[in-house]
């Protein structure tokens, strides 16, 4: 089995189970937080047979509250760090439930997209940085090439 993914090492979490809180989520979007937690546990957890968790439930985020805060606004999703830097961060990780100002193309697969961005964004919550991201001497031989054939 071949493995993929760079993870920045000095962001692995200390602790196993990784507590999360919503900053804002609406009562009218309470089944799309449902399915973000669902398919973190489907998809992460169960990839890390049992090495790391997010926690069963996610309350509201109190200030200064312990884990991945995670707000909900019509705009690109993005995590602000990774790992466990995203530790106590405000607003560390943001999702989209709406999709009418940013990829508008997901208003008619709403629940594909947000499965497929909330496990995209919580793969940063584990420590995991785009493939592109990662220190290879090759990548960059071959972008210094690429570069240069212009």
């Amino acid at each position: 089995m071949k493995l993929y993914g760079t993870v920045i090492r000095g962001s692995k979490w200390e602790i196993k189970e990784i507590p999360g809180c919503w900053e804002n989520l609406q009562p009218k979007d309470q089944k799309y937080g449902d399915l973000v937690r669902k398919v973190v546990a489907e998809t992460w957890q169960t990839a890390a047979h049992g090495g790391v968790w997010f926690s069963k439930t996610w309350p509201l985020c109190t200030d200064g509250a312990p884990g991945v805060h995670v707000r909900v606004a019509d705009e690109g999703a993005h995590t602000d760090v990774v790992g466990k830097y995203l530790d106590r961060k405000p607003s560390g990780i943001t999702l989209n439930f709406s999709f009418n100002h940013w990829s508008k193309g997901c208003r008619d697969r709403r629940e594909f997209c947000i499965r497929a961005v909330a496990v995209h964004e919580f793969g940063h919550a584990l420590g995991f940085t785009h493939e592109q991201n990662r220190d290879c001497p090759a990548l960059s031989w071959l972008s210094a090439m690429a570069t240069d054939n212009r």
